[in-house]
Order: structure tokens, then C-alpha cells, then sequence
């Protein structure tokens, strides 16, 4: 955090952009370092859409990464099914 931003890593990839564009919007304060999602091309296409440096299929392997600080917690659909 030598910079003073916090490093964020995204899990998923459906309903993440409103996640990504709103750290877009404060970036003095966080960095989108890393989005994993398991479905092919979409983590990808999140990434290239929103300059995030690295992709992974396995957010296992997004874990492993000592750099990322914080991960936002969606709320899955079933969250929000009556």
C-alpha cells in the first residue's frame, strides 16, 4: 500500500461491473489489481473493459496474490430472490 491505495481483487464476473466502475471512480483511494471468474472469456472481458491488470480462471489462484488487500463481497442472487 505504498502508494495509498488499497489493492482490490474482484471474484466473479456478472454484476461485478457497477463494482469496477465504481472504483474507477475514486482512485486515490483503491486499484482493481485482479478479477478471477471460472466462466471462459469473462473475467477477460471485465479486465479489458476495465484496465485491470490480471485475470484468473481459479480465484484460488487470485488468492495467492500478497498484494491484493481487499476483496468486495457481492451478495449472491439468492440474496435477493423473494
Amino acid at each position: 500500500m505504498g502508494n495509498g491505495r488499497v489493492k482490490v481483487g474482484i471474484i466473479g464476473s456478472h454484476s461485478t461491473d457497477i463494482q469496477a466502475a465504481s472504483f474507477q471512480i475514486m482512485p486515490h483511494d483503491a486499484e482493481v489489481v485482479a478479477v478471477a471468474s471460472p466462466t471462459p472469456g469473462n473475467a477477460a472481458e471485465l479486465a479489458k473493459k476495465f484496465g485491470i491488470p490480471r485475470v484468473y480462471t481459479d480465484y484460488r489462484e487470485m488468492l495467492k496474490e500478497r498484494d491484493i488487500e481487499w476483496l468486495p463481497s457481492p451478495c449472491p442472487t439468492v440474496c435477493t430472490r423473494k
